[in-house]
């Protein structure tokens, strides 16, 4: 991956994937699934390969938002 140009650590970039997971799975699934993410040696590659498992394919790639250094909006509800 790139040297990120912000503070954004892999932790934050898989917090960012299991927010839009969460709209899809129950609270227990997205639980376990939390936890894999918190223990995962990159967090944020785990999240996102997650979030493709659910078939939630708009999502950025970790390392296109490493290299953008931040997160993007909120989506609106």
């Amino acid at each position: 991956m790139a040297t990120p140009s912000t503070a954004l650590t892999p932790m934050d970039l898989g917090r960012y994937y299991m927010r839009r997971v969460a709209l899809y799975v129950e609270a227990d699934h997205f639980q376990e699934l939390c936890r894999t993410v918190a223990y995962a040696i990159d967090p944020a590659q785990t999240a996102y390969m997650i979030a493709q498992q659910y078939a939630i394919t708009n999502l950025p790639t970790p390392a296109d938002l490493w290299c953008q250094g931040s997160l993007p909006a909120a989506p609106e509800a």
